[in-house]
């Protein structure tokens, strides 16, 4: 069975049931039962009429106010913006092409609808008392003027004027509309002259402006000049500074010369300075090592060899011999001699020393008074570079002043021809607004834009189950049928009270059902012959209270008895039983008492209103039924079903409550009451879902409370009623007759 249950239901495990069949309905196919797209597309058919009504008043609403508003035509004259044309020949600009084009025509485009292009043309062709013009004087007199023109007018004359560039073009497009054609074409042309001559006549009254004020700055740039030069030629007679590069250069290589000397002299004193301090403290080995120990040499030699000597004569003989004192005296003179030879050498040190000391100073004071002199002249020549800058910058712009004068007076009687008309204005016979085709076919696809737009949105806020085509693709159940909204309670009492008389057969008068009785018969016969063998024992129940299952069970009850069916109905709400109310039928005994042990069935049995029909009503509440309903309601099933052909079954709704998922894997089928429009789309899945855990076997939804607009079926159902009425028959049998 889980072949043909829709969406993805069939992952929910085996039904217990295989001998029920799943109904099929023609009205969707299973691929659309849970195709998104499918169900907008149902329900822009439910509501197609509505958005054709919609679109055909938006659109003759619109197509009339297109033929009865005033008509207006345009007209476009066309300029051409040449930016390599000489924009100016002053500062010799006159090659210079202009580069930034688009700010160009954007300029050019705000020029031609500012009050200075606009007022004259106003005035020239006397606009304010044109009557296509469709102003009225004396009714805005109080209004602000902008000279001499009220500022509505030329709020409004600026809103007929369009200008554009067209896409990569040079050209800017006047546009101008009126209520006359010709008028249009004539203010289009004025404004294209306009702006060309109001752009000569801004042109060269700023070069004679600019004429002016150079003339006034050449006598005072004269004057700046003069003096700027008389000073340089007093600053370089003063200073003698003709040519300072030389001069400095000359310096610099003097001063370069005496530091020079200066650090060799400065070395030569410390080289000195540094042998003094060493001889000066008698250290004999530092003598020999500087540059004057060559003279000291010889004479160390001669005290070393005569040392040796002394000691070997000492050692042979004793200090009395005449050998050891002659080498003793020896001795003691190389002795003398090296002495004498070291003072010498220090005394030539010092002198030396005190020379280099004076000759240092010397150069160092040669040296400062170079620098100081150095130093003074680079103020001078500072001073005088910026003097001969200073001439120099002035007479050159003296001279550039002078050219731009004379170019001025060349350039403010130059007309430029960077703008020209290329497309004079034509009258066009034809409105340019409004477009009544294009009007009035954008009224009708916004129109229809909008009720498409507003059917899906409004359509998409509804989550409760309102028609029954959509049924199946919203919750994946099947759709065993749907019940019509009751206006009267004689329509649902129709089925069991004695019906009306109609159509005569011989002795026997047919009965006459309304719609609801007739969708009844239709889910009775749906559930029963949607499988090989029919359920006998059938649960119904719903989501939540007051979606009508009670009425569906008692309905289902006398439908199945109205078909020869002996029916037993069944009242399993326990806890807030309804059955006994709706049929008048007493409440002291019932299934509670039954499955309590405190009677017995025939003692529970009433008869039905009609024949065939037996019920059971609940008896007293009892809070714990869903304990009884599970412990001791399998075997009551089991002898109703041995004793009659259909057992139906009124269970709690299922929200909230665990009896009808007790009851329901006992029957052989669970049917799904909803009420249109008010049970959410959400419960009704979720208890489906509930039941199938607990492997009941969902038979389908029922749909409860169906509105005739929402379904065609039943109004036309209701037409077929009545013209298949008793009386309706009847006249058409005597019709007949005669």
């Amino acid at each position: 069975m889980s072949d043909y249950l829709p969406g993805n239901l069939a992952t929910l495990g085996p039904v217990p049931r295989e001998d029920l069949a799943p109904v099929a309905f023609p009205t969707m196919t299973p691929e659309l039962e849970n195709s998104a797209l499918a169900l907008q597309l149902h329900l822009l058919r439910r509501h197609v009429w509505k958005i054709a009504v919609l679109v055909a008043l938006v659109t003759t609403l619109t197509s009339v106010w297109a033929l009865r508003i005033p008509k207006l035509f345009a007209s476009t004259a066309v300029i051409r913006v040449d930016p390599s044309a000489p924009q100016d020949l002053v500062n010799g600009n006159q090659n210079r092409p202009i580069t930034e084009v688009d700010t160009l025509l954007a300029t050019e485009s705000a020029e031609i609808q500012n009050p200075t292009v606009v007022l004259p043309v106003i005035r020239r062709l006397d606009l304010l008392h044109n009557p296509a013009m469709d102003y009225n004087p004396t009714r805005n007199a109080s209004q602000l003027e902008v000279d001499g023109v009220p500022q509505p007018f030329l709020q409004a004359f600026l809103r007929s004027l369009d200008v554009n560039r067209p896409p990569a073009t040079m050209l800017l497009n006047v546009n101008f509309r009126t209520r006359s054609a010709d008028l249009s074409a004539r203010i289009a042309n004025a404004l294209a002259d306009e702006l060309i001559a109001h752009e000569y006549a801004t042109r060269s009254e700023s070069l004679r402006a600019s004429s002016q004020y150079l003339a006034q700055q050449v006598q005072e740039l004269r004057a700046q000049m003069e003096s700027s030069q008389s000073a340089l030629a007093d600053f370089e007679r003063a200073n003698n500074v003709v040519s300072p590069t030389d001069r400095f250069n000359l310096m610099n290589q003097r001063l370069s010369t005496l530091a020079t000397d200066l650090d060799k002299q400065s070395s030569e004193e410390r080289q000195l300075e540094s042998n003094l301090a060493l001889g000066q403290a008698g250290d004999m080995d530092a003598l020999l090592v500087s540059d004057r120990g060559n003279a000291l040499k010889p004479l160390v030699d001669a005290r070393h060899a005569q040392e040796l000597n002394f000691a070997a004569v000492a050692a042979t003989y004793g200090p009395g011999s005449a050998a050891y004192q002659d080498a003793q005296r020896k001795l003691a003179g190389v002795n003398a001699a090296v002495q004498s030879e070291a003072s010498h050498i220090v005394q030539q040190i010092q002198l030396e020393y005190g020379a280099q000391q004076r000759l240092t100073a010397l150069t160092q004071q040669a040296f400062d008074s170079q620098k100081a002199a150095l130093e003074s002249f680079n103020a001078k020549a500072a001073q005088y570079a910026i003097l001969k800058q200073q001439a120099e910058s002035q007479s050159k712009l003296y001279d550039s002043l002078l050219q731009q004068m004379e170019d001025a007076d060349v350039a403010a009687g130059y007309h430029s021809d960077n703008l020209r008309v290329v497309g004079r204005a034509q009258p066009d016979p034809i409105p340019a607004y409004p477009r009544i085709g294009l009007t009035v076919m954008l009224a009708f696809l916004g129109s229809l834009f909008v009720g498409v737009l507003a059917t899906l949105t409004f359509g998409g806020f509804d989550r409760t189950l309102s028609d029954p085509a959509l049924v199946s693709g919203i919750t994946g159940e099947r759709l065993l049928g749907s019940l019509p909204h009751m206006d009267k309670p004689s329509e649902l009492s129709g089925l069991w009270m004695a019906p009306e008389l109609g159509l005569r057969t011989g002795s026997q008068r047919e009965p006459s059902y309304g719609p609801y009785a007739e969708a009844m018969f239709s889910v009775r016969t749906t559930l029963m012959l949607s499988a090989g063998t029919p359920p006998r024992t059938i649960a119904v129940t719903s989501a939540q209270p007051r979606d009508g299952k009670t009425t569906t069970s008692i309905s289902l009850a006398v439908a199945s008895a109205r078909n020869g069916s002996s029916t037993i109905l069944v009242d399993a709400d326990l806890r807030r039983p309804s059955v006994h109310r709706a049929l008048g039928l007493a409440n002291r005994v019932g299934l509670g008492s039954l499955l309590q042990g405190e009677a017995r069935l025939k003692e529970v049995l009433q008869p039905g209103p009609v024949s065939g029909l037996t019920v059971i009503a609940a008896g007293p509440r009892f809070a714990a039924s869903s304990e009884l309903l599970g412990n001791r309601f399998a075997p009551v099933l089991e002898e109703l079903k041995s004793l009659y052909d259909c057992v139906i079954i009124d269970c709690p709704p299922t929200l909230g409550f665990a009896d009808s998922l007790i009851v329901g894997p006992m029957c052989d089928a669970v049917l799904l009451v909803a009420l249109a429009g008010e049970t959410p789309r959400d419960y009704v899945r979720d208890v489906a879902a509930q039941l199938r855990r607990v492997r009941a076997n969902v038979a389908g939804i029922v749909l409860n409370g169906v509105s005739s607009h929402v379904n065609s079926y039943y109004s036309y159902l209701s037409s077929y009623s009545a013209y298949y009425s008793p009386a309706e028959s009847e006249t058409s049998a005597e019709e007949e007759n005669e």
